[in-house]
């Protein structure tokens, strides 16, 4: 009997538990706890932002159920909505951002920030350049083996931008590209023998022809990527193409592109589907596909065969 009172009672609590944890488990999706609410980006764009606005924005989200949110000060170009914008840490911007700080923690929203304004990442005037975001550049000097080497290397660009010596853009912002400073420091130079049977296009000294435009075998082989010029489309073709017209049957085994298409931030501007490629012929009347160059936001691709 005592066994049985005891089996009863077990039985009771388990019972018992799982329909207040039941219970528990409704309510909490009833009304779920802050921790379990979604965190949304806040964006305040260009700054088009008011003390009116972000009250509204914020009680909204207090209202429908989020749990914070992630201020994030960013630029696109986007047109004024407000009277007068508030610019990134200017008085009237950190008394919009205090009120946002005081209103958030009023409401019980979690508030996270950007660690700098905009897409910059670790930007802003106060970071010197040999601190700010920096990219590899190079330069290439051949010389002779097995002797000894006097003069100077090549330098590498020094251009602040993107890549090699292309200068900061401006479609990417406001429109406007303001006085950006220069940093340079020499990290190592490599030394590696090549193939005795490489050649460069120089020496090979092909005939050049395209589709529109007058292009040098220099010109597209000087490794100068600020000075571009733009290469018409073949009216009958339908197509852009460069042609480079060798003496005799040459062995190649790469190719180096360097542009050819931008998906723009984020991949806005959609898949670019032009059909792109190297092409090879014998006789400069009938040709064959070698290889696919695809588009998108890499700026320099080689692909070998």
């Amino acid at each position: 009997m005592k066994n049985m009172l005891k089996i009863f009672l077990f039985l009771f609590l388990i019972i018992s538990f799982k329909g207040n944890s039941q219970n528990t488990l409704k309510q909490s999706f009833q009304n779920p706890p802050n921790a379990a609410k979604p965190r949304v980006w806040w964006h305040w764009m260009n700054g088009n932002i008011t003390i009116e606005g972000i009250q509204k924005d914020l009680e909204w989200m207090n209202r429908v159920g989020i749990g914070g949110f992630h201020n994030f000060d960013a630029s696109l170009g986007t047109p004024q909505i407000v009277k007068e914008r508030l610019t990134y840490m200017t008085p009237k911007w950190k008394e919009a951002f205090k009120f946002t700080t005081n209103l958030a923690d009023k409401l019980g929203l979690e508030m996270a920030i950007a660690a700098s304004p905009g897409w910059s990442v670790s930007g802003g005037p106060w970071v010197p350049a040999k601190d700010g975001m920096k990219k590899f550049v190079w330069s290439e000097t051949r010389i002779r083996g097995g002797q000894m080497f006097t003069g100077t290397l090549n330098n590498p660009p020094t251009t602040t931008g993107k890549f090699q010596d292309l200068p900061m853009e401006a479609s990417f912002s406001s429109g406007v590209v303001s006085k950006v400073p220069t940093y340079y420091q020499d990290i190592s130079t490599i030394a590696y023998k090549i193939p005795d049977t490489e050649k460069t296009l120089s020496e090979l000294n092909p005939v050049i022809s395209s589709s529109g435009g007058i292009f040098s075998l220099e010109q597209l082989a000087d490794g100068n990527l600020e000075k571009s010029v733009m290469l018409p489309s073949d009216s009958a073709k339908g197509y852009a193409w460069i042609q480079y017209n060798f003496n005799k049957p040459q062995t190649v085994k790469g190719i180096t592109v360097v542009g050819g298409g931008d998906k723009g931030p984020f991949g806005l501007y959609g898949d670019l589907k032009e059909a792109r490629g190297l092409e090879v012929s014998d006789d400069g009347i009938t040709f064959k596909k070698i290889c696919f160059i695809p588009a998108g936001n890499i700026l320099q691709q080689t692909i070998s065969f």
